[in-house]
Order: structure tokens, then C-alpha cells, then sequence
């Protein structure tokens, strides 16, 4: 599955930290830990930690996906540079 093409990468291949922390903030507003969510979608809590953190580089389609609908919001809102999406 191919890596899904970011706004927050800006071109380095890396995802800045607003992604991670609008991942961040959309779990904890949940009251979910990582080991929850990962329960929940099936992507391991050390990946969703690293995207959390801004140092892992890239999401396949297939995971934005599934934390999209776990979320309620469309992969573009899950993505989109304006936090004011998901």
C-alpha cells in the first residue's frame, strides 16, 4: 500500500508534528491510550506513537483509513493541514 501523500510532510518524506498532534489530541479527547487504539483499529501503538511523535515518515492509505473512520472524518480532514478539521 502506497504512502499516503501529506501536506505535513512538505516535501522531506517525514510528517511534521501538527499531523502527530492532531493524532494525538483526537485520541486523548477520546480518553483512549495507545494500546486502546491500537485495540480498537488494529495499528500497533509504537507506529501510532512515532506518527504521534513526528518521527516516523509516512502512513500507508490503508491506516489513515482506518483511523479516519474510527474518528468520523474523511482521510482529506484527518490530513489537512487546518486543525480545525477532525
Amino acid at each position: 500500500m502506497p504512502d499516503i501523500t501529506c501536506p505535513h510532510c512538505k516535501g522531506s518524506g517525514k510528517i511534521d508534528g501538527t499531523f502527530g498532534n492532531k493524532l494525538r489530541a483526537l485520541r486523548i479527547g477520546r480518553g483512549l491510550t495507545l494500546r486502546q487504539l491500537e485495540a480498537e483499529v488494529g495499528i500497533s501503538n509504537a507506529f501510532l506513537s512515532q506518527i504521534e511523535r513526528g518521527i516516523r515518515s509516512g502512513m500507508s492509505v490503508w491506516n489513515a483509513k482506518k483511523l479516519a473512520d474510527f474518528y468520523g472524518v474523511t482521510v482529506d480532514e484527518l490530513v489537512s493541514e487546518d486543525e480545525g478539521h477532525a
